[in-house]
């Protein structure tokens, strides 16, 4: 069962990715965390995070893949301190191939961990 402060319904992996995040007039770059096929959480520098907004673009590539993810998605927690921004988002809009390519990456970083 989840407790008050764990939401997450899905597993997520820990990662070290670069991220374009933004709203429709910026993109700044980011840092993401974790990812798991439904979602994920990145940092920014306070000073390149745009005004809190609900709906966020979010393009990144996965390791060994030639292709970029793009995904529109929903921030579901935010918190700031003197100089990062860390958002949790959850992904609304997802292209069928993008989503199975990152349930097959999500896959096989979790078999690699076992």
């Amino acid at each position: 069962m989840l407790d008050q402060h764990e939401r997450r319904r899905h597993g997520r992996v820990p990662i070290d990715l670069q991220l374009i995040a933004g709203d429709y007039w910026s993109s700044p770059r980011a840092h993401v965390v974790d990812l798991s096929v439904w979602g994920l959480r990145y940092y920014t520098a306070l000073d390149a995070a745009p005004p809190r907004q609900r709906e966020v673009y979010l393009e990144f590539m996965l390791p060994d893949d030639g292709e970029p993810v793009c995904a529109l998605g929903l921030v579901t927690a935010e918190q700031r301190d003197q100089l990062f921004c860390s958002r949790s988002v959850r992904f609304t809009q997802l292209s069928h191939r993008d989503q199975q390519r990152l349930r097959d990456f999500v896959r096989r970083r979790f078999r690699i961990a076992a």
